[in-house]
């Protein structure tokens, strides 16, 4: 299972890369096609730069294949994958459905498009855990904003 967008924190896969040659060939693969230093931002940060969609998405994409890689390594064998959002696109490339650096080409594309929108409209999303329905609605209620549910 891949995880999606909010996933991210700086330092992410470090270990793995440092551990794993197949991890670390992950991250060669997307600085290659994406045209910049993905680790730097992945692992030193700042938490400003990772956040940035234009970053978040490919450092996500990367350090999910870094896993997957490091867990065949480990003799770790599947039967399917599945991903959440972002992580679709990860689980595709697991799935070999397309290449890894088709997968680097689409997730860059897509992390584009999704930073100028972001740039373009205000906003914000939060992620609620753990709060009973009550509160949450009372949070919504005093709250302009729109909400979907």
């Amino acid at each position: 299972m891949f995880s999606g967008q909010g996933s991210q924190y700086v330092g992410m896969a470090k270990e793995l890369c440092e551990k794993y040659d197949a991890a670390n060939a992950v991250f060669d693969t997307a600085e290659k096609v994406l045209g910049y230093d993905l680790r730097a931002v992945t692992f030193d940060g700042p938490d400003t730069e990772l956040n940035k969609t234009v970053n978040s998405q490919p450092a996500i994409m990367a350090c999910s294949l870094a896993a997957f890689e490091a867990a065949k390594a480990e003799g770790i064998t599947f039967d399917g994958v599945a991903g959440h959002s972002l992580g679709e696109y990860a689980a595709m490339v697991a799935a070999g459905v397309v290449t890894i650096e088709d997968g680097f080409k689409l997730i860059k594309a897509r992390a584009a498009a999704m930073q100028k929108a972001a740039e373009a409209n205000s906003g914000s999303m939060y992620a609620i855990i753990g709060l009973p329905a009550e509160e949450v609605e009372k949070i919504c209620e005093e709250t302009e904003a729109m909400l979907f549910l």
